[in-house]
């Protein structure tokens, strides 16, 4: 009897623990009809803020900036009709446990290329609205963008080439809102892995220009699909010219198009031009106070 009493309490104390326990991401529930929005969320390594040769912080960050973006998202968004799923490399195996790549640790492919992945897989996967790290949204009323990605099965932003274009055809991977288990998106993953691991066949056939593997996913694609163009997703001024990290991070004010409806940073630049690198370790009181362009569009509720 008293061996039964004190099995009873260990199990009454094992599913206690269990459920007050902090889950490193959140559930996903296939009945949810609200617009599934994902993002990733990088580790920062502090070793590469050190000014040495040889590093001694094996630790890693995240980014100040990147939970302002998210926080300025997640006080824009109706919750109503978008679940807000922020990706973690802790929870990055729960949704999506066949990833190639362990994110825990420094990879030999670019972080553009990884983040591109990891969108394309949740998508394909789950279907719902993509964001990479340090897309901020400006706008309180996000309805149509809701009604555009219950209406079409892929809904696309931008461009990726610098010069002004609406992008059709070369859309901008940072932001990409798709259904889920569409044959296109199997042909991106396949285009996308087959670029990062220096395949001979898409190195043969774009000599000379740059590889588009979402563009070329969608080549003669049946899908039913809507465009928003530079001028929307914050990658031109409204005369049309590409901005650059000089411009985001400058204090000289862009003028955007009225029709903005969210700002596409391209967080990944600061991996290649590093005179920037800063913004993934500066803390939010000194970005805040920094008056850079990009912290006048925060919405993060600043008293």
């Amino acid at each position: 009897m008293n061996l039964l009493i004190v099995c009873l309490i260990l199990l009454v104390v094992g599913l206690l623990m269990f459920r007050t326990k902090k889950q490193p991401y959140i559930i996903w529930n296939p009945l949810d009809t609200r617009i599934t929005l994902w993002t990733y969320i990088p580790d920062e390594l502090l070793k590469f803020r050190e000014n040495t040769r040889y590093p001694t912080n094996d630790g890693s960050i995240t980014s100040d900036f990147v939970k302002a973006c998210n926080a300025s998202i997640d006080n824009s968004i109706d919750h109503s009709k978008f679940n807000f799923i922020q990706v973690t490399s802790e929870s990055l195996s729960y949704y999506l446990p066949n990833f190639p790549v362990n994110m825990k640790e420094r990879s030999r492919f670019r972080q553009k290329d990884l983040i591109d992945l990891i969108g394309a897989m949740l998508l394909e996967s789950y279907g719902g609205l993509y964001v990479s790290p340090g897309t901020i949204f400006v706008h309180k009323n996000y309805n149509p963008l809701y009604d555009q990605l219950q209406t079409y099965d892929i809904v696309t932003f931008g461009s990726i080439y610098n010069h002004n274009t609406v992008g059709t055809s070369t859309p901008n991977t940072r932001i990409i809102g798709a259904k889920a288990g569409l044959p296109c998106f199997k042909k991106y993953i396949q285009l996308l892995t087959g670029q990062m691991l220096g395949k001979i066949d898409p190195l043969y056939n774009h000599v000379g220009i740059e590889f588009n593997p979402l563009g070329e996913a969608l080549h003669n694609d049946s899908c039913h699909r809507f465009h928003y163009t530079p001028l929307e997703d914050g990658t031109v001024n409204v005369h049309g010219r590409k901005l650059q990290l000089d411009d985001y991070l400058g204090k000289t004010p862009i003028e955007f198009s009225p029709r903005l409806q969210m700002i596409s940073f391209p967080y990944e630049n600061l991996e290649v031009e590093t005179n920037y690198e800063w913004l993934k370790f500066i803390t939010l009181p000194s970005l805040l106070e920094s008056r850079i362009n990009l912290v006048s569009y925060l919405n993060i509720g600043r008293d």
